[in-house]
């Protein structure tokens, strides 16, 4: 019905050679989450290639729970609408309106996790279609860059033409900025593109 989200957290199975495996939450404490967004669960095991690339959206989300289990990271999907907030959504930033429904849900989700994990480092989004192929580098090889520390922000621009962010992978560090950023980018949403 398209009038909310959940925020759904992977249960990690520990093969207890019984007919009733035990799971477990990976532990949020201090952790860095991988975190994506879809409206259905359907799309993110679609296994259909996508275009110019070797991979399904079921490769791509099977890439995602790869890399969590590698570094030890908690994976929380985000699932569902609110187009009760999307068609209407007015904005003095935003007269034009919201030209999609899908428009910063993934914003509004991160924004969810934190506020349900507070203990929580960071977050890496990544997009239901992108799948990840270097599994070495971590959300903090990234935020560590930052000369101060104080980076509470990382995106990077579209590999095919430049943008100031592009919203496909991001990490939020879970600061009061990081959360306000999250909260603003939710607030200021407008036209068809997320970035």
């Amino acid at each position: 019905n398209n009038k909310r989200m959940l925020v759904c957290q992977q249960l990690i199975l520990v093969d207890n050679n019984s007919t009733n495996p035990v799971g477990r939450l990976a532990s949020t404490a201090g952790a860095t989450a991988v975190v994506m967004y879809s409206d259905t669960l359907s799309y993110l095991i679609d296994k259909k290639k996508l275009k110019r690339s070797e991979h399904s959206k079921a490769s791509a989300t099977e890439s995602k729970f790869k890399y969590a289990a590698l570094k030890g990271s908690p994976l929380f999907i985000v699932l569902g609408r609110l187009d009760q907030l999307q068609l209407h959504h007015n904005s003095p930033t935003c007269p034009q309106g919201l030209k999609t429904r899908h428009n910063s849900l993934k914003a509004l989700g991160m924004l969810a996790v934190f506020t349900f994990h507070p203990d929580l480092y960071a977050q890496i989004y990544i997009d239901a279609d992108a799948a990840i192929i270097d599994y070495a580098p971590s959300a903090a090889n990234y935020l560590g860059l930052s000369l101060t520390r104080q980076v509470d922000m990382v995106a990077t621009s579209n590999w095919q033409g430049p943008i100031l962010a592009n919203g496909g992978v991001l990490i939020f560090r879970n600061t009061v900025r990081g959360r306000n950023a999250l909260a603003a980018w939710w607030a200021y949403r407008c036209l068809s593109h997320d970035q």
